[in-house]
């Protein structure tokens, strides 16, 4: 009897052993939980802050951007007729270094690369229509590259480069922000293809650099040789 009793109570004993193990073991798993949650909540405060952070920078580099010099916001019609005479109207597509291309010069149409089928016989309208349109990113190029006050002409220059190549070499753009005069040189640092002087890029920088000064009629005198405009510059060989 003293045996079974005895038993008993161990058992009993056991059991009450057991349910605060239990209740210990469920308390400390909903303080790891709670100190997790904890952890995530930081993590997640200071992801925000950074956030934070980096959107007011933003917003201050914004504000910044807004205090450069005047300059026009898009190219003139002379600067767009400068560019239709250097790169020619084609209705259909042709191959050059990059890729296909369309209309004057055109790699892209609509957002879409131009293929050997795409797009499908565009009328001059079509090619002025998506010209105007691709223009508005090339200005906004030169307006995100410079700071410095931008005449008409010196604008319409820097569109016509980054028409051709993509953007705005380093050395016209560090110039003109640091206020120091651009030279012919610094146009035709960018004449090149595969590391050889490019005869072509060679003429159109020349008469880019000439429309940079200010005088569209010689830029767009298609009569004058290369030759002849370098004449017209303090520029040595």
């Amino acid at each position: 009897m003293r045996t079974t009793v005895r038993s008993a109570g161990y058992a009993i004993v056991a059991a009450l052993i057991l349910s605060v193990s239990i209740i210990l073991a469920i308390e400390m798993a909903k303080v790891t939980v709670v100190d997790r949650n904890a952890e995530s909540v930081q993590t997640l405060m200071t992801i925000v802050a950074h956030l934070t952070a980096a959107e007011r920078l933003d917003r201050i580099q914004h504000e910044e951007k807004g205090k450069c010099g005047p300059r026009p916001e898009q190219i003139s019609e002379r600067g767009k007729a400068f560019i239709r005479q250097h790169e020619g109207l084609r209705l259909d597509q042709y191959y050059d270094s990059i890729g296909y291309a369309i209309g004057y010069g055109m790699h892209t149409w609509q957002g879409m690369p131009v293929t050997r089928t795409y797009p499908n016989s565009p009328t001059e309208a079509d090619v002025e229509d998506e010209f105007e349109t691709q223009l508005v990113t090339y200005a906004h190029i030169v307006t995100q590259s410079t700071c410095a006050p931008l005449t008409s002409s010196m604008f319409d220059a820097l569109v016509s480069v980054a028409w051709n190549t993509g953007r705005v070499n380093t050395s016209i753009v560090r110039k003109v922000d640091q206020g120091r005069a651009v030279d012919v040189r610094d146009f035709l640092m960018t004449a090149t293809t595969q590391s050889r002087r490019n005869r072509v890029l060679v003429n159109r920088r020349l008469r880019e650099y000439i429309m940079f000064t200010g005088d569209y009629d010689l830029a767009m005198n298609r009569q004058m040789p290369a030759e002849q405009l370098l004449q017209h510059m303090s520029y040595g060989n």
